[in-house]
């Protein structure tokens, strides 16, 4: 007999106030919250952009050259280098997560730089010693968006467990623009209308249909 096997994906949350238990897909929300955090980051590095001239942005490719090669804090290590190397000339960077045919994670890095800023080597400056990389000249902040729209559902349930899908950074304006930045990315200024407990946390479909079904953990 053959067991399907069902990924831990839902969350189950109970609302004493409103006496019901709702099912959260973990996938859908983490996907939710990365075209929200990337969407606030393009509006606000589009916006700079415009406002002046000598900038330019490029994109980093990071391939590994084994599939099990992947560590979770490989891409972490990248971006602090990249940070440490050019200092007050980055004035922005995000990245995505891809998952290549062949099952390897490689990442998309996107970063606003002052003009005349002399970009760093991976290879050579020991940023990246996993596998390839490759630097180019893009010209429009929509490159980051194509590769995102590539990690969908189906794709996440590939991805090595809590792997990072992105992660986002700018640099400039300040705290005001921080904070415009929360409330684009839908990240402050929230209202509960009511307490929701965690009754259950990365659990299967089944088991979370289970519990609004029957009105009870079991």
């Amino acid at each position: 007999m053959t067991v399907r096997y069902e990924r831990l994906r839902w969350t189950v949350l109970y609302s004493p106030d409103e006496g019901k238990f709702i099912m959260v897909d973990g996938f859908k929300r983490r996907l939710d919250a990365m075209n929200r955090r990337l969407y606030a980051w393009e509006l606000l590095v589009t916006d700079y952009i415009e406002k002046n001239v000598d900038v330019r942005m490029v994109m980093y490719t990071l391939t590994y050259r084994k599939v099990r090669d992947y560590k979770a804090g490989h891409i972490g290590k990248f971006t602090k280098d990249l940070r440490n190397k050019l200092n007050k000339r980055l004035l922005a960077w995000a990245w995505v997560a891809e998952l290549q045919k062949r099952g390897a994670v490689h990442y998309h890095v996107v970063a606003l730089v002052e003009k005349g800023t002399d970009l760093p080597y991976p290879d050579e400056n020991g940023m990246w010693t996993y596998g390839m990389t490759k630097i180019q000249e893009v010209d429009n902040i929509k490159y980051l968006f194509s590769y995102q729209g590539k990690t969908g559902q189906k794709d996440l349930e590939k991805f090595p467990k809590n792997a990072r899908l992105y992660a986002t950074s700018i640099r400039f304006g300040g705290k005001e623009t921080k904070e415009v930045f929360r409330r684009l990315a839908g990240i402050s200024g929230k209202v509960k209308d009511a307490d929701w407990y965690y009754v259950g946390s990365s659990v299967t479909e089944s088991y979370a249909r289970n519990v609004l079904a029957s009105g009870k953990i079991n």
